[in-house]
């Protein structure tokens, strides 16, 4: 895998630090999710979500890059919670306009947008703009020293996990159709794994669909992702819940 990645020149950016990369990375998002509600809302709009997403110190956006090419990303957070109270803080006006200039010049949209998700989408937001509840301080993202939760997790056994574990989460994973097979995928998650560790995260998690539906599931538990649980969505689709624990570095569950 990872000769693989060396013979094709391929680096693995942070997104925040190279802004020039947003437009490939968005394009080839919306050519492998062409279905997802987001990106039906266009390129300006998704264009404003990564940038926001990039901007939080809770957010994860990484380009696979060959050359001056994107051919793979991902985007995440390593505190969902935090990451998604600071986006509707800071940019959930700017997000909340150009979804609504969206949604005006695509009646489809404006209907999905009604009758699926503006109630959640309200509520949503005034949860985040709501006091925020006690709770631990999470550590920033571009922390790199050991955190107390981190020491912690590094102690404990496979009998004894973190009773209030950090968990993040990755969001959406592409590559490039064309460039499949060569451990983009598998480095792009493993870059994730590792700032997520950094940043003192005990477990990570993701959703994909089941492996007859076309989902991702197989690919992930060769990386050594474990399925917790299905899922339905609010719409009635099935999902597999995936995660994985840290423990030091091992892989550690409950």
């Amino acid at each position: 895998m990872e000769e693989d990645i060396q013979e094709e020149n391929i680096q693995i950016v942070v997104l925040g630090s190279a802004r020039h990369f947003t437009d490939a990375a968005v394009r080839m998002h919306r050519a492998i999710f062409p279905d997802e509600f987001i990106v039906s809302l266009g390129q300006r709009f998704l264009r404003r979500y990564y940038h926001a997403f990039s901007e939080s110190p809770y957010g994860v956006v990484l380009v696979a890059v060959r050359g001056k090419d994107v051919v793979g990303g991902l985007l995440g957070s390593v505190d969902p919670v935090q990451h998604y109270r600071r986006l509707t803080r800071r940019h959930g006006s700017t997000l909340a306009l150009s979804l609504l200039m969206s949604a005006l010049a695509r009646p489809k949209v404006a209907k999905a947008l009604v009758e699926t998700r503006l109630k959640r989408y309200v509520l949503g937001v005034l949860r985040q703009l709501s006091p925020a509840r006690h709770q631990p301080p999470a550590q920033s993202a571009e922390s790199a020293s050991p955190s107390p939760a981190e020491s912690s997790a590094n102690e404990t056994s496979l009998n004894h996990l973190p009773a209030d574990p950090r968990v993040g989460e990755i969001t959406h994973l592409f590559v490039d159709p064309e460039l499949r097979g060569l451990g983009i995928g598998a480095k792009l998650v493993s870059v994730y794994e590792e700032k997520a560790r950094h940043s003192g995260v005990d477990c990570v998690e993701l959703v994909t669909l089941p492996f007859e539906e076309g989902g991702a599931g197989r690919f992930y538990e060769r990386l050594g992702w474990r399925v917790k649980s299905s899922i339905t969505s609010r719409s009635g689709e099935s999902f597999e819940l995936y995660e994985k624990w840290f423990q030091g570095d091992s892989l550690a569950r409950p």
